[in-house]
């Protein structure tokens, strides 16, 4: 997949389980957000660091055959107003991923 673009940000970041309805503060993350695109398939690789953990979480996408509109996601419960504004920031319609 090809590399679109990369921004980086810090924010304070929430773990969020389907198990419990109560998200689990985690501090103040730098953060890394890569948005791969190939036709109406992408991901956005989305790379974080506290002071005390780090991660990676991969956001899985699936765009409708105009390869610009977001039709579907994965791997968040809702896609990060960061990662919204990197798709529209790079051409694509995020609205399906708006509240």
């Amino acid at each position: 997949m090809k590399t679109i673009d990369i921004i980086t940000f810090e924010v304070e970041l929430v773990r969020e389980r389907s198990i419990s309805p109560i998200a689990e503060p985690i501090g103040l993350a730098k953060n890394k957000m890569e948005l791969k695109v190939e036709g109406v398939i992408g991901c956005i690789v989305w790379d974080w660091e506290t002071k005390d953990e780090d991660g990676e979480e991969i956001i899985g996408l699936w765009f409708e055959d105009d390869g610009k509109t977001l039709r579907d996601y994965d791997g968040v419960f809702s896609l990060p107003k960061e990662a919204i504004q990197l798709l529209e920031k790079n051409g694509y319609n995020a609205d399906y991923a708006k509240d």
